[in-house]
């Protein structure tokens, strides 16, 4: 698994960076915590770019492991977006 960085976003985004590339989830700033909306795995192969398909499981945990460090909630929802970004 490669190193995958975050960087929260003021536009309520999280940034995604790894693999040369950068995916932007959504990100809501709750009163005393972040709140990271991550799609469900048919979710993620319908809206991913085809560079990152196959790579649901490995963004799921880097996501995961950065909720936990960020003491933010993770949801994984049906209608979550994620957009890619040249970096």
């Amino acid at each position: 698994m490669s190193e995958i960085r975050f960087v929260p976003r003021w536009r309520e985004e999280l940034e995604a960076i790894g693999h040369g590339r950068k995916l932007v989830f959504e990100l809501i700033r709750e009163i005393a915590r972040y709140h990271l909306y991550f799609p469900t795995q048919s979710r993620w192969e319908e809206v991913a770019p085809p560079w990152a398909r196959e790579r649901w499981a490995e963004y799921h945990a880097a996501c995961t492991t950065w909720c936990e460090a960020e003491k933010a909630l993770l949801s994984v929802v049906d209608d979550a977006h994620v957009s890619d970004e040249a970096e």
